[in-house]
C-alpha cells in the first residue's frame, strides 16, 4: 500500500513539475529527461523512507532474511524502477500478485466497498501522438470511448465507485502503439478530474 501512496504523490509532484514553462522551454525536447527525472526521485524517495518492498517480498516468497548489502542494493534499484513506473504500473503489481489494495482515509468506510457512482472527466494533452488522431480510452482494459483530435476531453457520468487503472493509446509519429496509464478512484456522487499527457 505505501508503494502504491509514494507513487500517485510522485506521479503527481512530477506533473507539476513537467507542465511548467521552464521544463517545456528547456528540457521537453531531451530524450528520456523525464524518465530519468522520475528514476533519480524515485530512488531519492525509496531509500529516505526505506521502501525495501521488493526484499520485503522476497524475504514474505522463500521465508528466508536476506541482510546482505548486494542483495538490498539490487531491491533498492528494483523497488525504484517500479516507483518510478507510475502509479499504474504499481497497481498492475497488486493485482498480479493479487495483493488486495485497502480504502484509502481510514474513515467509516476505510476497508468498506463503495458503492453507487461518481463522473470521471479525462483531460487529454497530446505530446507524442500524432494531431488529428483519436485515441483510445480504457478502464481496466474495458474500452470506454475516444478522445479525439478537435475535443481534448471525455466525460464519463455514472461510473461505479471504486479504483480503475485508466488508460489511453494512440500513435506517434513513427507509427508506434504509446500508452499512457493512471490508477484513477471515483467516489460516490462526487467528479474525478484526470489530466493525462501521451
Amino acid at each position: 500500500m505505501k508503494l502504491l501512496i509514494v507513487a500517485i504523490f510522485l506521479e503527481i509532484a512530477l506533473t507539476t513539475v513537467f507542465y511548467t514553462r521552464l521544463w517545456r522551454e528547456k528540457f521537453e525536447q531531451l530524450s528520456g529527461a523525464k524518465t530519468l527525472v522520475a528514476i533519480i526521485l524515485s530512488g531519492i524517495l525509496v531509500c529516505t523512507f526505506d521502501l525495501n518492498v521488493f526484499l520485503e517480498m522476497m524475504a514474505v516468497v522463500q521465508e528466508e532474511t536476506y541482510d546482505t548489502k548486494a542483495q538490498s542494493w539490487i531491491s533498492y534499484l528494483v523497488t525504484t524502477l517500479i516507483v518510478a513506473g507510475g502509479s499504474g504500473t504499481v497497481y498492475q503489481l497488486y493485482v498480479r500478485l493479487r495483493i488486495r489494495v485497502p480504502a484509502l482515509g481510514g474513515g467509516e468506510n476505510s476497508g468498506v466497498a463503495l458503492t453507487g457512482t461518481g463522473s470521471l472527466t479525462i483531460n487529454f494533452t497530446r505530446r507524442d501522438v500524432v494531431k488529428n488522431t483519436s485515441v483510445a480510452v480504457t478502464l481496466n482494459d474495458e474500452f470506454v470511448g475516444n478522445i479525439v483530435s478537435d475535443e481534448p476531453t471525455l466525460a464519463l457520468d455514472s461510473v461505479n465507485a471504486g479504483s480503475y487503472v485508466l488508460a489511453l493509446t494512440g500513435h506517434n509519429m513513427t507509427g508506434k502503439v504509446v500508452t499512457a496509464k493512471r490508477v484513477v478512484g471515483i467516489e460516490p456522487d462526487k467528479a474525478t478530474v484526470a489530466i493525462v499527457e501521451l
